[in-house]
């Protein structure tokens, strides 16, 4: 599953972002948006993130097991 984001002028470092099985979160100066995912079944342990040219693209594959329980994790921007 693919997320874009849109964030010009922000620089990389003031992006944090978060991923749980049923959402994404993500804050940056003035900017916050918690977007839900269409299923709780991914893999947010292997989520992984990119920002360039004010676009902050989320990668987060899915699982072909049922998640039962919500967990958190915090996603590095490369």
């Amino acid at each position: 599953m693919k997320l874009y984001v849109e964030l010009p002028g922000v620089e990389k470092n003031d992006i944090q972002l978060n991923v749980t099985e049923g959402r994404a979160e993500v804050k940056a100066k003035n900017f916050y948006k918690v977007i839900d995912l269409p299923t709780r079944d991914v893999e947010f342990e292997k989520a992984t993130a990119n920002y360039k040219n004010g676009v902050l693209e989320v990668l987060i594959p899915k699982t072909k097991e049922t998640v039962s329980e919500e967990k958190k994790k915090t996603i590095k921007i490369e």
